[in-house]
């Protein structure tokens, strides 16, 4: 992981990440929920 000196521009990219990766995990446990597997 790179370090900015622009420590704002560098943490909304995590943020953007994170709910990037929370939607997907989310959309993932739908989807399992779905074909009625238990994760």
């Amino acid at each position: 992981m790179l370090i900015s000196p622009h420590q704002g521009t560098t943490e909304k990219r995590t943020t953007i990440v994170y709910d990037s990766t929370r939607r997907a995990n989310e959309n993932c446990q739908r989807g399992a929920a779905y074909l009625g597997l238990n994760l």
